[in-house]
């Protein structure tokens, strides 16, 4: 997301005017729901002028978007928490990053909750998932399933990166609608039961075998 806001290099919100509409948008999305802000709100917490504000953003959603991406965890350092071999779950570190970043923001998210989050949140989210998940199989080709006796194509592998990135943010988004939200803990471990088993597993195929079942192996942990 970075590099579309503004163009590579050093980033015009890190500093200045940039920092103090990211800090304003925290503190008044923590308070109400996003599209409840104006922009004439936001430039007075923020002690800034509307003609500042449409330097760095559209929308008051935009600039909390940029402030959720700033709080996530970049994709390096997800796809650094990669457990290598003999690890179970390879995943389990970077799913629980993602999660104790929705639970930090929690209030926030959950304000925004419209009954879903708007796209620009949405989008935070799901790409820093997909990059995620993506980097993993490319990393390790040998966990990409077959699709009943061939190889997924590139464009394959991508969409399923896509399906469970974006099922993952749905089930978040119905976690942080409850009155009260289970753990982390427990919301880790019901999404890697959810997900497919071979997220987890070397040589995992949609086909069955003969003489292979998975019950056998206990509880099946796949990661975000």
């Amino acid at each position: 997301m970075s590099d579309r806001w503004y163009g590579g290099g050093v980033s015009p919100w890190t500093r200045g005017a940039g920092r103090r509409l990211l800090d304003a948008v925290r503190v008044l999305a923590a308070e109400r729901p996003i599209h409840q802000i104006s922009v004439a709100a936001l430039c007075h917490r923020a002690g800034l002028t509307r003609d500042t504000f449409y330097r760095y953003a559209a929308r008051p959603v935009d600039v909390l978007a940029r402030a959720m991406d700033d709080d996530l965890p970049s994709a390096e350092a997800l796809l650094a928490l990669i457990a290598p071999p003999p690890a179970a779950n390879p995943l389990e570190a970077a799913g629980r990053a993602v999660l104790e970043h929705t639970d930090r923001n929690k209030a926030i998210y959950q304000h925004a909750l419209h009954p879903h989050l708007d796209s620009a949140l949405r989008e935070v989210l799901i790409g820093r998932l997909e990059t995620l998940l993506l980097g993993y199989l490319q990393a390790n080709p040998e966990s990409v399933p077959t699709i009943g006796d061939t190889t997924p194509s590139a464009a394959e592998t991508r969409r399923l990166a896509v399906f469970t990135a974006a099922g993952t943010v749905g089930a978040i988004e119905n976690w942080l609608a409850q009155e009260r939200p289970e753990p982390v803990d427990r919301m880790l471990t019901l999404l890697f039961s959810a997900a497919a088993p071979w997220w987890r597993r070397r040589g995992g195929s949609t086909a069955s075998r003969p003489g292979t079942d998975d019950r056998s192996s206990g509880p099946r942990v796949a990661e975000v």
